[in-house]
């Protein structure tokens, strides 16, 4: 049922969007009047937040078209080299001769499957492209899986592991970053326990915990202080009509990312007010005659110290004091600088001056 409610959410938003995204449109046009004031910037910026805020983000591209590699610039593309149900693995093939090819260590990453994309792994692919040949695990979205295909479960993930590996014929190296430690860890322990001839070169657990009994953080001991059958009736669903698994179970994505938001709230809200802030800051830089309305911004820093001091006689007077004393000093500045920047020898040119 909360996937369902989900879906209606987001398709009742859709026409919201949509309309948000028009009326931004019109107040960023430098044809209205309108966009060249405070008020028309201030709307833009506003409808671009709540569109932003409101978006279902689809899979981004990798955008990893070259790298410099054995002294030259060489291109890459992203190729699937062995399809799986709920998985793909993905080759980043550079162009370079296949001698140079194969004297590069092969490095496959594991992607963490917690709600978000494996290009999460952008940055990780490109720094080791340059003397590395790079593979990286793809997950798909359990949604557009169907049903028929069977279950995935923590087995199932390990033995995929199991798989990838194997197709390297144990020449590879394989670096498990965040959620996907563990099941490495369980795939090459099998694997040695068997005596597999594939084995892994190396294996890497990065930020990862083996043992979340240790050192454990709030969410540790969230979970383990409710039994299995609370998250089973809480936050397994099933995938909601028309999508290819409808009626599967599954822990839906965006409720392992609204946990990632829940444990740093602040940073998330802080980035949303800055990145609005930033929209009306690109406008005073762009429109130079908007400059003095950054003055707007002492009333919010004079609403705050009143609610700071309080009531008392004497807090008042002193932020009014110091208000007006900062708000002078500004003005008397500005008229200085009108009066001297074109004045033939002066050395006042700028605010700072």
């Amino acid at each position: 049922m909360l996937y369902h409610l989900y879906e209606l959410n987001q398709a009742a938003l859709h026409p919201a969007r949509a309309t948000a995204e028009a009326y931004r449109m019109l107040w960023r046009n430098p044809l209205n009047p309108a966009s060249h004031t405070v008020m028309g910037r201030g709307a833009a910026a506003a409808l671009e937040l709540f569109e932003r805020s409101t978006r279902r983000y689809r899979k981004p591209e990798w955008e990893i078209d070259s790298v410099m590699s054995h002294g030259r610039t060489v291109s890459v593309r992203p190729e699937t080299v062995l399809t799986k149900p709920f998985c793909n693995l993905v080759h980043f093939r550079r162009d370079l001769p296949e001698t140079a090819q194969k004297k590069d260590p092969k490095v496959l990453l594991v992607a963490p499957m917690a709600g978000h994309f494996a290009t999460l792994l952008r940055g990780t692919a490109r720094d080791m492209l340059p003397d590395h040949d790079v593979y990286v695990t793809e997950w798909v979205d359990a949604r557009f899986v169907p049903r028929a295909t069977g279950p995935f479960d923590l087995d199932d993930y390990i033995d995929y592991i199991i798989d990838f590996i194997d197709y390297f014929g144990g020449d590879v190296h394989v670096v498990a970053l965040c959620q996907p430690t563990v099941p490495v860890f369980a795939a090459v322990s099998l694997m040695e326990g068997r005596r597999a001839k594939n084995v892994p070169r190396s294996m890497v657990l990065m930020a990862g915990p083996i043992d979340a009994r240790k050192s454990p953080t709030a969410v540790n001991k969230y979970a383990t202080g409710k039994p299995l059958s609370w998250f089973r009736q809480n936050v397994i669903t099933q995938v909601p009509w028309p999508y290819p698994g409808h009626m599967r179970l599954v822990y839906p994505g965006f409720l392992q990312l609204s946990g990632f938001m829940s444990m740093n709230l602040d940073r998330h809200i802080n980035a949303h007010r800055e990145f609005f802030q930033h929209l009306i800051d690109l406008a005073i830089v762009a429109l130079p005659f908007l400059r003095p309305l950054r003055l707007l911004r002492l009333l919010v820093l004079f609403s705050a110290l009143q609610k700071a001091v309080g009531g008392a006689i004497r807090g008042r007077v002193i932020t009014y004091t110091a208000f007006s004393s900062i708000l002078l000093i500004y003005v008397a500045s500005l008229a200085i600088l009108e009066e001297e920047r074109d004045v033939e020898g002066s050395v006042i040119k700028n605010f700072g001056d």
